[in-house]
């Protein structure tokens, strides 16, 4: 896919617009510091499995109204 090097907001641009599969890179990335911090926050491990998929399941399903902030 050629986007491992690219910057976020590029990857979601791409993501979001033009092949939702690039959206993998994005969870490749964050998925790790997203669990760690609803891990840390709920006090579990199980908790922080369910929260994470939300929280990636719910960026996917608003994909077209998120602006990222910084990269």
């Amino acid at each position: 896919m050629g986007l491992d090097s690219a910057t976020d907001t590029v990857v979601w641009h791409v993501a979001a617009r033009v092949n939702p599969e690039a959206f993998g890179v994005i969870f490749d990335r964050h998925a790790d510091a997203v669990h760690r911090y609803c891990a840390r926050r709920s006090g579990s491990a199980d908790a922080a499995d369910d929260l994470t998929s939300i929280v990636f399941l719910e960026t996917w399903r608003l994909r077209g109204e998120v602006v990222l902030q910084r990269d």
